[in-house]
């Protein structure tokens, strides 16, 4: 392939698409396939089909479960269009990754559709996995939540209360130590790195 198309050129700028250092990169793909690096594993799928693209004459269509590349064509891709690029404070940022995680956690990831053969989202990450079910509500959480609590506390007061069931409520659990985000600098690697400590009336901006 690398010889077929190394002749042709760029149709904008009238070059050849293998320069040097394309020549240097192919050079190590060639390297990593004769080394069996881009093989399946013996006894291991690594490539298998799951649909047929319509749009491109029935080309079929493979996933490919090696290295993070299921993880870059799933989260990652979801990322970058769910966060602020630019002119947004570190609070609002991690805001909308909090966010980000809590509905990647419910929804939030693109499958292929064998029979429209189409990809859309359709997989509910946490729910799917741990249920098998779909998720079908809202993303405000809390409003189940408060709810659920209520109705809980009410429940020998109340006839007939209609409780909230099939629903965990994180707010009755004891709150996890991990952080996610923007960890906070330990105080010995922040002094061994000459780093001021913050200061509210200098810093709040």
């Amino acid at each position: 392939m690398f010889y077929v198309y190394e002749p042709l050129k760029d149709a904008k700028t009238g070059l050849p698409l293998f320069n040097t250092a394309a020549w240097g990169v192919a050079k190590n793909i060639l390297d990593l396939i004769s080394k069996g690096f881009v093989s399946d594993s013996p006894g291991i799928a690594l490539y298998s089909q799951i649909g047929i693209d319509a749009k491109a004459g029935g080309l079929p269509v493979y996933p490919c479960m090696r290295g993070t590349n299921l993880t870059d064509g799933g989260v990652h891709t979801h990322l970058c269009s769910q966060l602020p690029t630019s002119g947004v404070s570190v609070r609002h940022f991690l805001a909308c990754l909090n966010d980000f995680t809590l509905r990647h956690n419910l929804l939030v990831s693109t499958y292929y559709d064998h029979h429209q053969n189409s990809a859309y989202d359709c997989h509910q990450v946490g729910t799917y996995n741990s249920t098998g079910q779909h998720y079908h509500d809202h993303y405000s959480i809390w409003l189940t939540n408060e709810p659920q609590e209520r109705l809980v506390s009410l429940h020998d007061i109340l006839i007939n209360p209609s409780l909230i069931t099939n629903w965990v409520n994180g707010n009755l659990y004891e709150q996890a130590s991990e952080v996610s985000g923007i960890l906070l600098i330990p105080s010995d690697i922040r002094q061994q790195s000459g780093m001021s400590d913050y200061d509210p009336l200098l810093d709040h901006k």
